[in-house]
């Protein structure tokens, strides 16, 4: 006999019907082959009219530009349109993945574009986080040393 009594279970061992969402949904996207998007192919113009999704797009197209200030320059008027939306953390967050992955020719330009064009809140937090990861960096050099 196995561990399961097969006779007691009472539900499906269909995952599909886990889901809560409507079947015809859950057919048509759940478990299916992912849609690679080739982002070098969009243009930045096209890339700016998907809303909430081209501020990630746009991240993901540019991250291992040799300086990514210029390409968040670009993006302002989308973040504050998603800031606006309710978006904030959304923003932070990418705007965080910039200065974790990308190149700045100057970080104290960075925080100032940030502080000034789109939010002193998001600016705040992202110095903080800035002055954590130096000071990490920093006692990781003393250790080491």
């Amino acid at each position: 006999m196995s561990i399961i009594d097969k006779k007691a279970w009472r539900y499906s061992t269909d995952i599909k019907d886990i889901v809560d969402a409507p079947r015809e949904l859950v057919d048509c996207y759940f478990l299916q082959p992912f849609h690679l998007l080739d982002l070098s192919q969009i243009s930045d113009d096209e890339i700016k009219n998907h809303a909430w999704a081209s501020i990630l797009e746009f991240a993901l197209k540019h991250i291992y530009e040799r300086d990514i200030l210029p390409w968040v320059k670009k993006m302002i008027p989308n973040m504050r349109y998603i800031i606006g939306e309710g978006g904030e953390k959304y923003i932070e967050i990418v705007l965080e993945y910039f200065m974790e992955q990308g190149e700045l020719s100057s970080e104290k330009d960075y925080i100032s574009l940030i502080n000034k064009e789109i939010s002193s809140k998001i600016g705040e937090k992202l110095m903080s986080y800035f002055d954590k990861v130096k000071s990490e960096i920093k006692q990781e050099g003393i250790q080491q040393g």
